[in-house]
């Protein structure tokens, strides 16, 4: 039961947060791409 609500807090946080995390996962793509070329 404590999973399930968890779960759907995570959903919630999820959906409030779903643009937040596409820059934060392009940031990140790209930050790797920029250490590829570098090293």
């Amino acid at each position: 039961m404590l999973l399930r609500r968890k779960l759907k807090i995570f959903n919630v946080f999820i959906g409030n947060h779903n643009n937040f995390l596409l820059i934060i996962v392009s940031v990140k793509t790209h930050f790797s791409i920029k250490v590829k070329f570098l090293c």
